[in-house]
């Protein structure tokens, strides 16, 4: 009974230990930017966390961790807990840590003393950040070059800079930091700068949340026990913040165009017309290429220029693409490349027209034009087919005009001298032997023929198959393409280019008006598909128009035919 009541003394709780925390701090006279470590123990468990917000009004809190430490002496166990928390003064002069409480209880006020960095008293920031702004008063969705460059006294053991952020802004990044040196008063500071560029989305003014940076410096100093709460050890922890920025956005002055507002440095036009060495030619296409390229501006926010439109062709736009390059010092240079396809309608003069893209020049405060002056063409007329359809005997035939030839000339030898029938006989025969070497040679030269025959419904099948697949692709260009190959071989057309060309040959073929009009629609719709951005799809029904104007051509068993050499040329 004795022990168990020993037992329950020394597992019941003592009434007469009340709970007592205290606070201390690492230093009590700091410079500006530096930071402050807090410590706050309490010696057995508490009921409750810590209540830190009153540290809110004066400093900053960067980090926090906690640990417990349980010890045990001549059989009394002793249980600590300790915070510890990295305070970042806000301002200068005497500030004062307030006393925090946990549970019932309240550890005791800290005064600290924040100092002024003076470079001339040997007194420095070991760390602080410079920001700035090229321009407080930007246009709407003008380019503002933002340089942020932060000063690291001492042997940076680590250490994060955030980036600067403003709700309705877009901010980049351009390049790579860079690192050098530099002295400031007595102090040698390492160096990181980075360049950013903000466009603003809406006019008024604009705050700028500026980068933080946050590190840790080799102090020298002996590292802690092991049971050190969450101390550093051998290093001490840095803070630094820049000012923050406003920003008195402004809208798009009175003179600049309402459709096409584009603030920049400079914006030039270049032109390409592709393929480069080609003369121009009915019914084949040919890209004008125009690139806009803008310095201080991001390609996104660039407008596409308009559909060039022009009497003597269709012309087809292509989606615009663009890039932007970050330029260290100058901000982005972008570039916007537009292609139109062009296809002439008739041969003669063509001129693509002029191209002007108005800006306002951020530099000069001026409203500035780049301009492209119309580009004078001559057409050519479309190639012509250059097959002259040869009109050949039946070899069989001539053959049998040989024979009757001989037979002719055996009976009038015969019956202008009866007593010559050897004579005859040998002449009729030699003519027969002659005529059938003749078309033993012509058969021989008709073989190259029949296999190109046979080649020519080989590739025809080609690309018929490859026509079929490219409408369930639904790739446009590759349906064109082998839709015109295929018409070359079966209308036997081999410089067939255009669909409008194809039209007419079917045309002339017989086909009735509905299927005509059905052909119109679907080639437009084709051309407008392979060339342009607009695709209704409506052109894939071509494979299904493809069976009747097959049945318009002549089979290709009844191709042109070679004829026998003539029995005297010329």
């Amino acid at each position: 009974m004795r022990k168990l009541l020993i037992l329950i003394g020394l597992l019941a709780p003592d009434a007469g230990l009340q709970a007592a925390v205290s606070a201390t701090v690492d230093s009590q006279v700091l410079i500006e930017k530096e930071a402050v470590e807090l410590r706050v123990t309490a010696d057995q468990d508490s009921p409750g966390e810590p209540d830190f917000s009153p540290l809110n009004d004066n400093f900053l809190i960067l980090r926090q961790n906690s640990g417990t430490q349980i010890t045990t002496i001549n059989g009394q166990t002793t249980r600590l807990r300790t915070w510890t928390l990295l305070l970042a003064p806000q301002g200068t002069g005497k500030l004062q840590i307030p006393p925090i409480a946990v549970g019932q209880d309240r550890s005791q006020a800290i005064g600290i003393e924040i100092a002024k960095a003076n470079p001339q008293a040997g007194q420095t920031a070991p760390a602080f950040i410079e920001f700035v702004a090229d321009t407080t008063q930007p246009y709407v969705r003008q380019q503002v070059l933002l340089t942020v460059k932060l000063f690291v006294s001492g042997q940076l053991a680590s250490g994060g800079l955030s980036d600067p952020s403003a709700d309705g802004a877009v901010i980049e990044q351009l390049g790579e930091q860079r690192e050098s040196q530099a002295i400031r008063g007595q102090t040698r500071y390492r160096v990181f700068e980075r360049d950013y560029v903000l466009f603003a989305e809406a006019a008024g003014p604009l705050g700028i949340t500026p980068p933080s940076f946050t590190g840790e410096l080799r102090s020298g100093r002996s590292p802690r026990a092991l049971f050190n709460f969450g101390g550093l050890g051998d290093t001490r922890t840095v803070v630094a913040s820049g000012d923050a920025i406003t920003l008195d956005v402004q809208p798009p002055p009175a003179q600049a165009p309402a459709d096409r507002w584009l603030p920049a440095r400079s914006v030039t036009l270049t032109q390409r017309l592709l393929p480069a060495d080609a003369e121009p030619q009915v019914g084949v296409p040919l890209t004008r290429e125009i690139t806009l390229n803008i310095d201080g501006q991001l390609h996104t926010q660039v407008a596409p220029l308009e559909l060039q439109r022009m009497s003597g062709a269709q012309v087809y736009a292509e989606q615009p693409d663009g890039n932007t390059q970050g330029v260290p010092g100058r901000g982005v240079r972008s570039s916007k490349t537009h292609r139109w396809a062009v296809i002439p309608q008739a041969a003669g003069p063509l001129t693509l027209p002029a191209v002007s893209v108005a800006w306002w020049d951020t530099d000069t405060n001026t409203l500035q034009r780049a301009s492209l002056p119309p580009t004078p063409l001559n057409v050519m007329a479309a190639a012509a087919a250059t097959n002259a359809a040869l009109a050949p005997a039946p070899v069989a035939d001539r053959a049998q005009d040989v024979i009757d030839s001989a037979q002719a000339s055996a009976q009038a030898t015969q019956q202008a001298a009866t007593w010559w029938p050897l004579v005859a006989a040998l002449a009729a025969l030699g003519w027969l032997l002659t005529a059938l070497a003749w078309a033993a040679r012509a058969w021989q030269r008709q073989r190259p023929f029949a296999e190109m025959r046979r080649h020519g419904a080989a590739t025809q099948r080609s690309h018929r198959a490859a026509l079929d697949k490219a409408c369930k692709a639904e790739d446009a260009r590759a349906a064109r393409s082998h839709l015109l190959a295929w018409a070359a071989f079966r209308f036997d057309e081999p410089n067939l280019s255009r669909l409008a060309s194809l039209r007419a040959i079917i045309k002339n073929q017989g086909a009735e008006a509905a299927l005509l009009q059905q052909i119109d629609a679907t080639f437009a719709d084709l051309d407008a598909a392979a060339f342009g951005t607009a695709n209704t799809g409506k052109w894939r029904s071509i494979s299904k128009l493809l069976p009747q104007i097959e049945a318009l051509a002549k089979p290709l068993a009844a191709a042109k035919t070679l004829d026998l050499p003539p029995l005297y040329p010329a």
